[in-house]
């Protein structure tokens, strides 16, 4: 009887000390995926400002500058409506000359360039505010309550700095002109980010919407160079080098993180 005793005793014993080690090797795995979870979440938000930063600040004035000279309304003096376009387009050094508006494109055609320009645009804030979503989750679910409440100081903070830059933007001209517009986005993509600290549950989704919102809106870009340089928006000249190469180039340079980010969001520690 003794004997036996002492054998339960010892398996008892063996087993708990199993359990002990167990749980002093948890830790490591545990800060491998932290640390997944910071890197896929920081450069998601910086992909998505990139994004934000190249699609509003970048190519907006400019699109806007080609759009006006390409589909002209009847009665209105060209060179009035680019500078009420604002500071940006009014001083881009691209800006095209009046006359050539007498060659614009047709009609129907017309509808159709204006179409693909606002849907590239609106594609490429939505792949932004996506990606900013999903950043901010994947850095919310490693967060401990003060990393996330300093997160969201910060987040408040370039809100409150949106709202003086619109601010000062209508106190100075007294009228919408397209940086507002431009600032509206940004702080909404912040707004993004920001609701991303609070359903970070939710990570794994989002950076999948995001990879796939960030895919399509590359070949939006690569549809809008397309249509500009079929319809004479954009001349073979004003190109760096040929029409495909450009494509191409731009297609992999804008998708890139989305392909890795699709390939990653399905093997996301959650």
């Amino acid at each position: 009887m003794s004997t036996a005793a002492s054998l339960d005793i010892k398996v008892v014993y063996d087993a708990r000390s199993r359990r002990r080690r167990s749980r002093r090797a948890a830790p490591a795995p545990h800060g491998r995926r932290a640390l997944s979870r910071v890197v896929i979440g920081l450069v998601s938000l910086l992909m998505a400002a990139s994004l934000y930063y190249g699609t509003w600040w970048r190519a907006d004035p400019e699109l806007r500058l080609r759009l006006l000279m390409h589909t002209p309304l009847p009665g209105v003096d060209v060179g009035q409506a680019a500078a009420a376009l604002g500071p940006s387009s009014a001083e881009a050094p691209s800006a095209p000359k009046p006359a050539a508006s007498s060659t614009p494109v047709a009609r129907k055609h017309a509808i159709w360039f204006v179409g693909t320009a606002l849907g590239w645009e609106v594609l490429c804030t939505l792949a932004t505010c996506a990606l900013a979503l999903a950043g901010g989750a994947l850095l919310g679910r490693i967060s401990t309550s003060a990393w996330r409440a300093a997160g969201m100081a910060l987040g408040f903070a370039g809100l409150c700095f949106a709202g003086w830059k619109a601010y000062g933007l209508w106190a100075q001209y007294h009228r919408f002109v397209p940086d507002q517009i431009r600032v509206d986005v940004g702080a909404a993509v912040l707004v993004f980010a920001l609701i991303g600290l609070w359903i970070a549950r939710w990570a794994r989704g989002l950076a999948l919407l995001g990879a796939i919102l960030l895919i399509l809106s590359s070949c939006g870009s690569v549809f809008g160079l397309y249509v500009a340089s079929n319809y004479g928006a954009l001349q073979p000249s004003e190109l760096p080098f040929s029409l495909l190469p450009l494509a191409a180039l731009i297609f992999v340079t804008q998708s890139l993180w989305g392909w890795i980010l699709l390939f990653l969001s399905r093997r996301l520690p959650v």
